[in-house]
């Protein structure tokens, strides 16, 4: 199983965009079959953090996580063109050497999960 991370990045991305994000577009995402999905987003609920990627132009509003068997086949590809749609800009990553953490909870969609996501980014 591979793990692709994928930024989203735009100047403006008010609560109803991360509630899309949330509810239409993630169920449109998990209907394309892949084994696991996880849509964060800079919601209202986190909005005002100083732990937020901010210092980009434009700012990284979300991260969607996707877990599947072919980082390059048509599951990601179509998930990369419709996230594509809902953002400025956007960049994919393949994330190596991952295991699912087997946290005993599971969210139902747009239910905000327990835990936190650290990302780190380096400008150069």
């Amino acid at each position: 199983m591979e793990k692709v991370i994928i930024t989203l990045r735009a100047a403006q991305a008010d609560e109803g965009w991360c509630e899309r994000l949330r509810d239409d577009v993630a169920a449109e995402l998990l209907d394309l079959g892949m084994p696991g999905l996880a849509v964060n987003v800079r919601d209202d609920a986190v909005r005002r953090s100083l732990m937020t990627l901010t210092t980009l132009d434009p700012p990284v509003v979300g991260f969607v996580t996707l877990w599947t068997q072919q980082s390059y086949g048509d599951q990601v590809r179509s998930a990369l063109t419709r996230l594509d749609k809902e953002c400025d800009d956007m960049a994919a990553y393949l994330v190596t050497e991952s295991v699912p953490a087997a946290t005993g909870h599971r969210a139902r969609r747009a239910q905000r999960g327990i835990g936190q996501r650290r990302t780190a980014s380096q400008a150069r």
